[in-house]
């Protein structure tokens, strides 16, 4: 993958034959079942580098060839306590959930926990 003239490696795992390479395209040639097999996964890698970028652009964070990688890979750079779980939980659930919820009960538990989890009443 290149971004902005940075390059990051990153290789499937499958071999190819050259002479059923077409290279124009940078894919395999042919229909055959392992030439369909092949261009799936690069399909689906193309479509998990979007997703990645969606991310990247959603979180206003810089789209880097490596920070593709490490989403690709599954590897994050980003630490995260257990309490911003729940803060980031609390924000996405906290107004959809509100209206089930006793708002002093919400509040208070907020404030006195900084956002540790909501407190659902039924």
């Amino acid at each position: 993958m290149t971004v902005d003239g940075k390059v990051a490696k990153l290789s499937t795992k499958k071999l190819w034959n050259t002479e059923r390479w077409n290279f124009s395209v940078g894919r395999p040639a042919g229909n055959k079942e392992d030439a369909k097999t092949i261009n799936a996964c690069l399909d689906m890698l193309t479509a998990k580098v979007y997703q990645a970028k969606k991310i990247f652009t959603e979180d206003d964070k810089e789209i880097s060839a490596e920070g593709l990688k490490n989403i690709l890979l599954g590897k994050s750079n980003e630490t995260r306590t257990i309490l911003k779980v729940f803060a980031h939980h609390n924000e996405q659930i906290g107004s959809t959930c509100r209206s089930r919820v006793r708002t002093t009960n919400f509040e208070a538990l907020q404030d006195r926990e900084g956002a540790y989890c909501l407190l659902y009443q039924v």
